[in-house]
């Protein structure tokens, strides 16, 4: 299986790089501070796919 990078730089997806995919985690980083828009969180996370994302939340 290929690697994937989230091309991110914040330590929570450096640590993803290493041990796997987890887009979950990577969008509850995102949702911390308070509610945003789908279009919102699809273009903090480069790499994702929409279908990925819907899935997730």
């Amino acid at each position: 299986m290929a690697r994937r990078s989230y091309q991110q730089f914040c330590g929570l997806a450096a640590a993803l790089d290493v041990v796997g995919e987890r887009w979950a985690l990577l969008i509850v980083r995102d949702l911390v501070p308070g509610p945003r828009r789908f279009s919102d969180l699809f273009e903090g996370l480069p790499g994702i796919a929409t279908d990925m994302l819907a899935e997730r939340l």
